[in-house]
């Protein structure tokens, strides 16, 4: 018997345009995996997006984690500015980045990012290694929007998101500049010289790869003939949507231009200031995802070691981490102020309809920070909150708890390969893993 022709799972459709290479990704196929796999092909649809919100100087554990594991846990009480998205939002605790604790906040930043250990030489100097699970995300889904990913924060410094070993991707910090970005002249829908050739960039890349879809189809089983025409139905949509758009028609049903950002975002407390943009960020970034500018979206709102000063506390976050003593209520009072601006996120998406279900169903929301324990920088019981579905591929609404300690990178890998990557594994050393957390996967 002839053996089935394979694939590698990485495979692509390819054409030519303007004399450079053009490339889609396909659907996993049956020739893809092994003997063992379990063949999962895209269907149509919403497309599936990715959101991240980061915040510096961790939180409590003893108030963050609930104490029942399964749907039926309760908000703690760092949780509860949450509870109007407690459906859509699984809490996954007790886990552990396993890499070593050499330069506090900075180490947990990068095992979390990264799946690996800072690189650290002399008394203090250290790179971040990279890619961060973002841009391997932007990678493997960002090729067909306008902008692969996109990053923005209130107050994020360089941000955790790198494309390479200390490369980072600096966060937009002005909202107008944001705005501008997203939506100012020569953007979505249409431009008042003619069609945005961006658009039909996108287009001709479809087009060009047509021709390699059809051969590929002529030397596959028939299952995986059908997969192929399903992604060129897809491609042939997106093709009349675009076409719509640059001939001046409408945009996708939800998308519209909105109003730029008024402010002001340098008037009042420190807090106040925070909020303002953050919110009106993320408005904007929320609208991005809706009219497909982009599917990897990060939110590094405050940086590692942040001393943004919030209101009713009397010192900056960080300094406050350290120094504040008992069971520290006003740092506590911050994680409650930072869980609100991550509910503001999540109930943004959420209040979006798509079809039968909202933006926030078919996204992928991963929240985390750089350190569990602020004061002793524990990279142990570290924070991760994860939201929305991935088009039906993540579990919502419950509480999972490693008693023992368990690596972190397997949540990491589960949301990715939920969110479309084709990945065989995640992180090294210790950190490494080729298992996903199953009890996050549907």
């Amino acid at each position: 018997m002839t053996k089935p022709r394979t694939l590698c799972r990485r495979t692509v459709l390819r054409g030519m345009l303007g004399g450079a290479a053009a490339t889609v990704a396909l659907p996993l196929l049956d020739v893809m995996v092994d003997d063992g796999g379990i063949a999962l092909a895209d269907s149509g649809g919403f497309p599936r997006r990715f959101g991240l919100f980061f915040w510096g100087n961790g939180m409590d554990p003893s108030r963050w984690a609930p104490t029942i594991s399964g749907p039926d846990f309760e908000l703690t009480s760092q949780l509860l500015p949450l509870a109007s998205v407690k459906q859509h939002l699984t809490v996954v605790s007790g886990f552990e980045v396993k890499v070593p604790n050499a330069v506090t906040h900075h180490s947990g930043a990068c095992g979390m990012f990264t799946g690996s250990p800072l690189e650290v030489w002399g008394q203090s100097q250290y790179k971040y290694r990279g890619p961060s699970f973002d841009q391997i995300l932007a990678q493997e889904i960002g090729g067909l929007t306008r902008f692969r990913s996109l990053e923005y924060g209130a107050r994020p410094g360089d941000g955790v998101s790198l494309s390479a070993p200390g490369t980072f991707n600096p966060p937009i910090t002005s909202p107008l500049e944001f705005y501008e970005r997203l939506f100012g002249h020569g953007t979505l829908p249409n431009t008042e010289d003619g069609p945005d050739p961006r658009l039909l960039m996108r287009q001709s890349v479809l087009d060009a790869v047509i021709g390699d879809a059809k051969s590929l189809q002529s030397i596959l089983p028939a299952a995986d003939k059908q997969r192929i025409e399903r992604q060129l139905d897809t491609i042939r949509d997106l093709e009349r949507q675009l076409a719509a758009i640059a001939q001046g028609g409408p945009p996708p049903a939800a998308c519209v231009v909105p109003q730029g950002p008024t402010g002001p975002f340098d008037v009042g407390s420190d807090q106040a200031q925070l909020v303002a943009a953050n919110r009106a960020m993320t408005d904007l970034a929320v609208m991005a995802l809706v009219c497909d500018q982009t599917r990897v979206l990060s939110n590094f709102m405050t940086k590692p070691l942040s001393n943004v000063l919030w209101d009713g506390v009397s010192d900056g976050h960080h300094a406050l981490t350290h120094h504040e003593p008992g069971d520290q209520p006003q740092v506590h009072q911050v994680v409650v102020h930072v869980m609100t601006e991550l509910a503001y996120m999540l109930e943004s998406l959420a209040a979006i309809p798509e079809g039968d279900t909202t933006l926030l169903d078919n996204c992928a929301v991963m929240a985390t920070s750089d350190v569990s324990l602020g004061r002793v920088h524990s990279l142990d019981e570290f924070p991760l909150l994860v939201a929305g579905s991935a088009c039906g591929r993540l579990v919502q609404g419950t509480h999972i708890r490693s008693d023992v300690g368990d690596n972190i990178a397997k949540a990491t890998l589960s949301v990715m390969r939920a969110t479309g990557a084709l990945l065989e594994s995640f992180g090294e050393g210790e950190a490494y893993t080729t298992d996903g957390l199953s009890e996050l996967e549907t």
